[in-house]
């Protein structure tokens, strides 16, 4: 399968999204580097790659609004949602629920009280193991942390016929503005909060990232037309911020409690490497310059990793788990820099080769257990 045969790309841009595409894999790196843990004892250079790689999900976010706008000529309310149940849903409560029934195995000795993430489940009484089952299903969080995206997302899908409404409007615009400026001023919870509304918060605090996703395809040609300059301004703004943060990130200053800097620099990341994506794709495309350096190092890896992303990002937090086991057996706790960049690369590479075997074995049955 040829992920990426730069000779035959010949459609538009308005057809198929290669820089997008490429960008999903880039957004798949950020997920997962997102959730390697840092060393106990303060590592500088993993403290810096930790900054950059923060809040990942943030770019999950904004390219599904990228995506619905790109693809709302085919939105129809009812099918979009069986869509979105058969290939989002269902691989989430079969993923969800195989990883309670691995995590039980494992903790069997433990029947009566098993810790999950973030809650005990009591198995001895019916009814408290059932509220327990269901808020994992509703939190999405806490069995497998990065999981809470789909119970937001799952909100995001019942609304977007508001979406698909008011983003037509001439105020759209301002809408979007307002929760930008939300998402600017409000701050993810900590891990161990445990409330039912946990999806409504994210719901809210997220909503301004897609709605930015939508804009930023409503006026792809400004950002294609002007991508270098975009990149430069961005690009200079994204480091800035990224500097900042490290700099602050062990200081208590009021500004950073009323204002979340890592939203800003992750406005500031989409864009920065949307305009660079668009420049190359220019090049390849419209001017048919091609460059196999460019081709086999970065680009054909983003096409993969973007082609399986949904996949690895379902499974990579149990992989975390298993990694970091083994490397603990095996070199001890995460301490420098190097064991930081490998467990990560592991855990990618690792992610990939698991959802590539279920999808040989699968073939398009796999969309149904892990997204793709």
């Amino acid at each position: 399968m040829n992920l990426l045969n730069l000779e035959s790309i010949k459609v538009s841009r308005n057809n198929f999204l290669h820089s997008l595409h490429w960008f999903r894999g880039i957004a798949i790196i950020f997920v997962v580097m997102n959730h390697i843990p840092v060393p106990k004892v303060e590592n500088f250079f993993v403290t810096f790659l930790h900054t950059i790689f923060a809040n990942g999900t943030f770019f999950f976010v904004f390219v599904s609004g990228y995506l619905f706008w790109h693809l709302i000529d085919r939105y129809e309310y009812k099918k979009y949602l069986q869509d979105r149940l058969l290939f989002v849903i269902l691989p989430y409560v079969i993923i969800t629920s195989l990883t309670m029934l691995f995590i039980t195995l494992l903790e069997f000795y433990q029947i009566d009280q098993i810790k999950f993430e973030g809650v005990i489940i009591n198995f001895s009484q019916p009814f408290e193991a059932f509220s327990g089952v269901l808020w994992h299903f509703m939190v999405g969080r806490s069995i497998l942390i990065p999981l809470w995206f789909i119970p937001f997302i799952t909100l995001v899908f019942l609304f977007s016929f508001v979406f698909f409404k008011v983003a037509k409007t001439k105020y759209f615009f301002y809408i979007m503005l307002f929760f930008v400026a939300i998402s600017l001023f409000t701050f993810r919870p900590v891990v161990e909060d445990t409330s039912y509304l946990f999806p409504v918060y994210m719901f809210g605090h997220f909503i301004g990232v897609f709605m930015f996703g939508i804009f930023l395809k409503q006026h792809q040609d400004f950002v294609y037309q002007n991508s270098y300059l975009l990149m430069v301004i961005l690009g200079l703004g994204y480091i800035t911020v990224i500097i900042y943060t490290f700099i602050t990130h062990n200081l208590i200053i009021e500004f950073n409690k009323i204002v979340n800097i890592e939203q800003i620099k992750m406005f500031f990341g989409v864009v920065f490497f949307l305009s660079a994506l668009f420049l190359i794709e220019n090049k390849i495309i419209d001017k048919g310059i091609h460059n196999q350096s460019l081709q086999k190092f970065l680009l054909t890896p983003l096409a993969i990793l973007a082609t399986y992303s949904f996949g690895i990002f379902f499974i990579h937090a149990l992989v975390i788990k298993l990694v970091r086991r083994a490397h603990h057996v095996f070199w001890g706790e995460i301490a420098s820099i190097t064991s930081y960049i490998m467990l990560g690369v592991s855990t990618i590479l690792i992610s990939l080769i698991i959802i590539v075997l279920i999808h040989k074995v699968l073939g398009h049955r796999s969309k149904y257990v892990v997204g793709c």
